[in-house]
């Protein structure tokens, strides 16, 4: 029996609606810690909107359940950090876009090679890209041009989801945004407060079922404009 004093790595699902993958996520995402030998838990953060069988399934699992206090992206993960136990935490998806075989790649560039903050990229040679066209040659371009622009950033990849941590930069982040633009927040954070960082190329899944949280056009602009007008970026 594990208990929290032993957790390595934990791993945080947001998840609303999505009892088609979320089962195989997490298996997925133990079956590898299991063969890699990494202590791990898994934490689901569930919207209370949802309203299908996924928190049963997620428990079944053997996943830890958590529900946000509030609406929202970022709202989930700050509830996710906030239970969080492991020295090392990984950010990842539930509807299976995310592949659970690379997450020894984020873990071994968090304990072995002392990097504080780890991307996954989609645009970086030997990733694979399964994401729209709009977002591939029209949002993300430009999101990340403006970002490394401004914050003297090389960030090839603003919106992923798939992301590596130490628990003590997470502490140094002190992150605030409970919607999408925690994702750039993030990002901007790491370089203003120069912590050590790596993009990895990543694989993506096509998003088999459902709908995406993600508006490209909406939380693009939300993205866009928090650059520039947010007090949490410090760029006035």
């Amino acid at each position: 029996m594990i208990t929290k004093s032993d957790i390595e790595l934990s791993i945080i699902l947001p998840c609303k609606n999505e009892e088609n993958t979320v089962g195989k996520v997490i298996k997925g995402a133990f079956d590898v810690c299991n063969k890699e030998n990494i202590k791990v838990e898994i934490i689901i953060v569930l919207s209370k909107e949802t309203t299908d069988a996924s928190p049963k399934i997620a428990k079944d699992n053997g996943a830890e359940i958590f529900y946000q206090e509030n609406k929202g992206y970022g709202d989930a993960y700050l509830k996710g950090f906030e239970e969080a136990n492991g020295k090392y935490i990984i950010t990842m998806d539930a509807d299976g876009q995310h592949d659970s075989r690379e997450i020894p790649k984020f873990y071994n560039c968090l304990k072995n090679e002392n990097y504080d903050f780890v991307v996954g990229s989609r645009f970086k040679k030997n990733s694979v890209n399964s994401t729209s066209f709009i977002n591939q040659y029209i949002g993300n371009p430009i999101l990340a041009k403006t970002l490394n622009i401004l914050f003297h950033a090389n960030f090839s990849d603003v919106m992923s989801g798939y992301r590596g941590f130490t628990r003590d930069a997470v502490k140094t982040l002190d992150l605030k945004c409970k919607g999408m633009e925690l994702t750039p927040e993030i990002l901007i954070k790491v370089s203003k407060k120069g912590l050590r960082m790596k993009e990895i190329p990543i694989k993506t899944n096509l998003r088999v079922y459902g709908e995406p949280e993600l508006n490209p056009l909406r939380d693009g602009w939300r993205s866009f404009r928090f650059m520039f007008y947010s007090p949490q970026t410090g760029f006035f």
